[in-house]
């Protein structure tokens, strides 16, 4: 699958550059200028999620700390997520052999929760958090509904070190 996505997204930046009448010389004249293109936008991301600072939505810790560490889209998804989570409450907190289960509801468009998704959060004896949501297993981001949990149960106003997955970070170390 991962083969075929590759593929496919090359075929599609090759239509840019390449057309079917160029002949030898024009085509690696084309294909040279597609690669120099690339490159010249890679080195544009990077300098801008390592010089460039996201404005802030609420200057809180847990965003400082957010925007030193990631890179800018996932800082963006982050962010997003935090900000969501300024609305969430927190409606019931049931134990369950050890760990705590939390309810988390929104207020819908009338004020109410009777017609909100709930989403739940089991915190284990050892803190680790788990979200019904998923997101934190497929996409490596803190969900807002653990956010939640973190800022107001556990009072936590830093991301641990646990949620935070290298491959989102600016300091990207290739010698592991």
């Amino acid at each position: 699958m991962k083969s075929t996505q590759l593929s496919e997204s090359f075929n599609a930046s090759l239509k840019d550059y390449l057309k079917f009448d160029h002949n030898l010389p024009q085509l690696f004249m084309h294909f040279e200028r597609m690669v120099n293109d690339k490159w010249y936008k890679e080195l544009e991301a990077e300098y801008d999620s390592c010089y460039w600072l996201i404005n802030l939505k609420i200057p809180v810790k847990m965003l400082i700390q957010a925007r030193n560490i990631y890179t800018k889209p996932i800082f963006e998804k982050f962010q997003e997520q935090f900000v969501e989570a300024v609305e969430l409450n927190i409606t019931n907190c049931v134990e369950d052999n050890g760990d705590f289960v939390y309810t988390l509801t929104m207020y819908d468009a009338f004020g109410n929760y009777d017609n909100c998704k709930k989403r739940y959060v089991r915190k284990g004896s050892d803190n680790k958090l788990f979200c019904s949501c998923r997101m934190i297993e497929i996409k490596g981001v803190l969900c807002r509904h653990a956010i939640k949990v973190l800022r107001d149960i556990m009072n936590i106003k830093e991301i641990p070190d646990q949620y935070i997955l290298k491959r989102w970070t600016k300091e990207l170390d290739l010698n592991v």
